[in-house]
């Protein structure tokens, strides 16, 4: 037995030094390579495991095996340890395992992402930056843990990332910039510069000042050189200096693709970094760059063809006209259920995405749309079998590929009449072909997609769409082309989803025009009808029911035009907004949704504006909603993607339950996502030029690593690469969420650490949160000893004690700046309210210190976002914080974009043209004749490198209009509209479609930030010293312009 033991052990042992055979490939695409402390051996991650390879290459020895992602591996000074990222608990915690493997154990716990960076010289704790509870910015903080564990403390008082301590222990190196580490070539106020930090004194120094990005730092082993990464060359390269910025020197010379993730060994001897699909080696003994040639073995950690069965999640659903089957699509394929619901039957089956279902009026046939020829092309599908034509239930299934242009088709739609089918072709044509696919025929030009329906009678199409102003409005067109369309809603504000009654008599619509919000419309197409009193309606409906009930024919539609939009009548005055409107068969009732009551959830209203139901209570989320053909029936897709079915009354709602089995090949669906991405960006980018970049080469550059990668998080890196070749912002790919993540409970706190090593010293105490209030009533200097229960020593990590505390009560034991040890019960809350509360809190501060400079003469506002709620709050405090001052600082930094500037420009442009004066009293101007509040006196606009987005079109605008003075940082230049899209497994992808010029010279506000007129950069430890040398200046500025103003 010893002898078989010893013989498997040697076996074992000496696998990673086997042969390689001829015939095997090296990997591609390993990550994050980090060479050891002699610089022998090199630690990386592939596919989503932790590896070491010999520094020369060769058969690698895998580390970790685990389901979750592993990046970043860094060893400990001594080569003992390596340390590592994983996403285990939903988010990136870190890790420490032995350097040749074995049980790794978990150092940081907290639901936001924490990013291994570094060692410290001696071993004992590890740095790594990330978003906690350290004042109101998003930006990352270096933090130190013991390796013991402990909660951990930040290195120093500011923001930073990628920090590395010098080996002498003297110096942090640091970035400081918020910019997307796949993006090439980006210039402007957000780039990462290189910074130092010396513990001993507390001061910083900058190093570089290149408006790109240098990032990245490594330290040499005698502390007096840093290495580091840097674009100055237009290719990220390596590149090295001295302590004091000085004899910057190129080393190596890449084009094109450049070094991304460079790790340095701690003797200095290699630099170990990614460079396209593979890893490099550059000797800094022997100075050159060598590629990694690694050999893994190709065994997966999961089943690389997976059977899985989806009882929710539908994207698509559509009752068949004849009420017996449902069709739907879950995860890019069709399936048929009956109406029942049970078991589904596979339409179609294979990786590409198959979506855009339309029955035919015979309830045989569905029209689609599939990519799975590489182009969106519209099919049909229907049985072969003569003797069973229910897709449902026939064993042979036939499909027929209509178009097959190189543009994208798509939304087909059978007309009534069966015998053509209306779509949209490339980014806003509508067409018509004959069912059959033939003959088709461009009946409109258009760059925007529209949204129609046919008329009963199939005579006419009726759509809507946006113009160059993206203003949506309603038309009506022949569906042969043959007149041009008629604009029936004719008004500024979007009116979209037009549907057809049945009888063709109505159109209706939902439009935006009243108090922000959509409402339902419709209009009479015949005047007559318009016309008609109440009585005449009301004769109408009592012979209707009078009449024996029989299959009536096609109706004609008949439209009277002249003056049509002066007929539309409003039929909902409902709060929120009403969508997804249709018509009941019998012509009196439209059902939508609407958030009204408060949560998303089905209603009813007669034409005439009577009847209002609530049909649904439960906030049901209702889409795509359709009656059944007789009316006794309303089915619609609801929230989580399931079925419901619903009388028209409001009773007897149920669920339709299916099950439907779909086969995910992995590698399949990989291509499927990357041709779904490139192709988004190849129609819909907002610069057809793609901004100088070849973009089909890209399919050859970046489609084969797509293919290689096993795991979800290198897929998308590999599409956020393809992305970064555009030098764009609003971009991106996000997987869709994880489940029954981690997420960590908040006390409202800032802390330190107790000198005694007991506890937690409270260095500040949030207003209004958990730990605020008057039955609790912590205070600055109080020391936080235990979580129920369980002491707060050094080594014991608070947020662990607090993890999926939400909403639990937990006991603290505290002990007093003065008085005996007390409990305190405490309701922990999320993160999110807890960066809500911190912003009160900095926005109070700023606006104290602003009275206090001004002498109470000057208000203060801060914009958080460009959004509903921040306007709401901006308008209120234009007045609260506004009224009586004589000039306003009007805060936009930090501000990540929205919608919401033309708004508030709209209070502020304002010039007065009259006073008004009331008996007995004084000057002014009546409120109630201004849509919106006005200001009318001086103000400022304060900008920094991370406003973003609308939050530079404010400024931008403030500046071109002459409306007052910019104070600040130049924005970040990341101005583009976006929308997205989702991918066929779930994942959210961004789509940039419209760019924004300044007038009146046409600049493109992408990569020309708003500069300020005054410019002023905020420096590193100005947040520990609560010094906002921006706001202090922009309090000067305004408080000479007010004085200006006064003089004239």
């Amino acid at each position: 037995m010893r002898r078989v033991a010893f013989s498997v052990m040697t076996f074992l042992l000496l696998l990673p030094f086997l042969a390689i055979s001829g015939t095997e490939k090296p990997i591609q695409f390993g990550r994050y390579p980090a060479p050891s402390p002699d610089g022998k051996t090199v630690a990386f991650s592939y596919r989503g495991d932790i590896w070491t390879v010999p520094v020369s290459g060769g058969r690698a020895t895998r580390l970790t095996v685990h389901e979750a992602y592993e990046k970043t591996p860094l060893w400990s000074p001594d080569g003992r340890r390596i340390a590592f990222a994983s996403n285990r608990n939903g988010n990136f915690d870190i890790f420490v395992m032995p350097a040749e493997g074995g049980v790794s154990r978990q150092v940081t716990y907290f639901s936001n992402n924490d990013n291994l960076t570094g060692w410290t010289p001696d071993g004992t704790a590890l740095i790594f930056s990330s978003r906690r509870n350290f004042y109101y910015h998003r930006l990352p903080v270096e933090y130190r843990i013991s390796l013991k564990g402990g909660t951990p403390m930040p290195l120093m008082e500011d923001y930073a990332d990628q920090g590395k301590i010098s080996p002498d222990g003297r110096w942090l190196a640091f970035v400081r910039g918020r910019d997307n580490w796949w993006r090439k070539h980006y210039r402007g106020s957000g780039n990462y510069d290189i910074w130092l930090y010396n513990f001993k004194t507390g001061a910083y120094r900058r190093l570089t000042d290149f408006d790109g990005d240098d990032k990245n730092p490594m330290w040499t082993p005698d502390s007096k050189t840093l290495y580091f990464n840097s674009e100055k060359d237009g290719t990220f390269n390596l590149w090295k200096m001295a302590l004091d910025g000085s004899g910057k020197t190129e080393i190596t010379h890449f084009k094109d693709d450049g070094v991304r993730f460079p790790q340095i060994a701690r003797n200095g001897s290699v630099i170990a970094f990614e460079q396209r699909g593979n890893i490099f080696i550059y000797n800094l003994i022997n100075p050159a760059e060598n590629v990694l040639k690694i050999y893994a073995p190709s065994g997966l950690k999961t089943n690389p063809i997976v059977r899985r069965k989806f009882t929710k999640r539908a994207t698509e659903i559509l009752s068949s006209p004849n009420r017996k089957e449902i069709a739907f699509v879950v995860r890019g394929e069709i399936f048929v259920v009956k109406a029942k619901g049970g078991r589904a039957k596979a339409v179609t089956n294979n990786p590409a995405r198959d979506f855009d279902i339309n029955w035919s009026p015979s309830g045989d046939t569905l029209v689609f749309v599939s990519d799975r020829k590489g182009n969106q092309d519209i099919y049909l599908a229907f049985s072969a079998d003569t003797a069973q034509k229910k897709l449902s239930k026939t064993l042979r299934i036939k499909l027929k590929r209509l178009t097959t242009a190189k543009e994208q088709d798509y939304r087909p739609k059978f007309s009534p009449d069966g015998k053509k089918i209306a779509y949209v072709h490339g980014n806003g044509d509508l067409y018509v072909m004959d069912a059959n696919g033939r003959h088709a025929k461009r009946i409109l030009k258009g760059w925007d997609a529209p949204h129609f329906n046919w008329s009963p009678d199939s005579k006419w199409l009726a759509f809507s769409r946006s113009d160059n102003e993206f203003n949506y409005d309603v038309f009506i067109m022949p569906a042969d082309g043959s007149q041009p369309p008629v604009n029936i809603s004719q008004h500024p504000d979007n009116d979209i989803d037009p549907v057809w009654s049945q009888d063709g008599r109505k159109l209706a619509f939902v439009s935006k025009r009243v108090a922000n919000t959509y409402d339902v419309w419709f209009v009479f197409l015949q005047k007559k009808d318009n016309d008609k009193t109440k009585e005449d309606w009301a004769e109408e409906e009592e012979a209707a029911k009078s009449e024996k009930k029989k299959e009536k024919g096609t109706p004609v539609v008949k439209i009277d035009f002249k003056n049509i939009y002066r007929r539309l009548r409003r039929v909902t005055f409902l709060p929120g907004n009403e969508m997804n409107v249709v018509i009941s068969p019998d012509n009196q009732t439209f059902v939508f949704s609407t958030n009204s009551a408060g949560k998303k959830d089905l209603w009813s209203v007669k034409w005439d504006g009577s009847k209002l139901n609530q049909l649904t209570k439960s906030g049901v989320n209702p889409s795509q909603i359709q009656f059944s053909k007789d009316g006794k029936i309303i089915y619609f897709l609801a929230g989580g993607g399931t079925f419901k079915r619903i009388s028209p009354s409001g009773t007897n709602l149920k669920s339709i339950p299916f099950r439907a089995t779909v086969t995910i090949d992995h590698k399949a669906e990989r291509v499927e996502k990357f041709n779904e991405a490139w192709a988004a960006m190849e129609y819909r980018f907002y610069n057809p030029d793609h901004n100088g970049v070849n973009w089909n080469q890209m399919i050859q550059k970046y489609r084969p690593l797509a293919e290689s990668v096993t795991s979800i998080e290198d897929f998308n890196d590999v599409i956020r690469l393809m992305l970064g070749e555009l030098n764009a912002s609003h971009l991106g790919i996000y997987p869709p969420a994880p489940e029954n993540p981690t997420r960590s409970g908040m006390l409202g706190l800032f802390y330190e650490p107790n000198p005694s090593g007991k506890g937690l010293k409270i260095k500040l105490v949030i207003p209004n949160g958990p730990c605020d209030k008057k039955e609790v009533h912590l205070k600055k200097g109080d020391i936080v000893l235990s979580v129920d229960g369980i002491p707060i020593e050094k080594h014991v990590n608070l947020y662990r004690l607090l993890n999926n505390k939400i909403g639990e009560k937990v006991i603290l034991s505290v002990k007093p700046v003065s008085g005996s040890v007390r409990e305190a019960v405490v309701e922990p809350i999320s993160y999110g309210r807890f960066m809500n509360l911190e912003y009160n809190r900095w926005v109070e501060e700023k606006r104290q210190r602003v009275h206090k400079l001004s002498r109470n003469r000057l208000g203060y506002i801060h914009v958080r976002g460009m959004s509903e709620p921040s306007l709401e709050r901006f308008e209120m405090l234009l007045y609260a914080e506004g009224h009586g001052k004589d000039g306003l600082i009007i805060d936009v930094r930090d501000n990540g974009g929205g919608y919401t500037a033309d708004y508030m420009l709209a209070m502020l442009e304002i010039k007065n043209h009259a006073y008004t004066i009331p008996r007995d009293g004084g000057k002014g101007y009546p409120q109630g004749r201004r849509p919106l509040y006005a200001w009318t006196k001086p103000f400022v606009v304060m900008i920094n490198q991370y406003s973003y987005s609308n939050a530079e079109i404010f400024p931008h605008a403030v500046k071109t209009l002459k409306l007052g003075k910019l104070v600040g940082a130049p924005t970040n230049g990341s101005v583009i509209s976006t929308g997205g899209m989702y991918l066929i497994d779930g994942s959210l992808f961004r789509i940039p479609f419209r760019g924004w010029y300044t007038l009146p010279n046409g600049v493109n506000m992408e990569l020309h930030g708003a500069k300020p007129d005054v410019l002023v950069w905020d420096k590193p430890g100005d947040t520990d010293k609560q010094i906002d040398r921006q706001l202090e200046t922009a309090v000067k500025v305004l408080s000479k312009e007010v004085k200006t103003r006064r003089r004239k």
